[in-house]
């Protein structure tokens, strides 16, 4: 085996795990924006049970299920992040500076 070879699928390697951690990434990500709209969903979503702060069984459901799934630093805190900027479209009634503080 010559020298190039062994360079050449060093390489093909370090071009796989490249790859591999580029989809990881892109998938953690999509994940979080999803979480968020179903947090956010769940932040407007009501049920009539009568017992002040039911609804946080919808949207901390949401939050915690996204943060078990995406295991990386910092994934709770951007869960939260595209909760607040899903909670525009989506008619919380508040500006993105207001759902940060929910």
């Amino acid at each position: 085996m010559s020298l190039h070879n062994l360079t050449s699928t060093s390489q093909v390697q370090i071009e796989k795990k490249d790859h591999e951690a580029i989809k990881n990434a892109i998938l953690s990500v999509l994940a979080i924006i999803v979480t968020g709209f179903f947090a956010a969903i769940g932040k407007k979503a009501t049920m009539d049970l009568g017992i002040p702060g039911h609804s946080a069984l919808l949207w901390l459901s949401a939050m915690i299920t996204g943060r078990a799934i995406i295991n990386r630093d910092g994934s709770g805190f951007a869960i939260g992040l595209m909760t607040a900027v899903w909670g525009v479209p989506v008619g919380l009634n508040n500006g993105i500076i207001h759902n940060l503080a929910l």
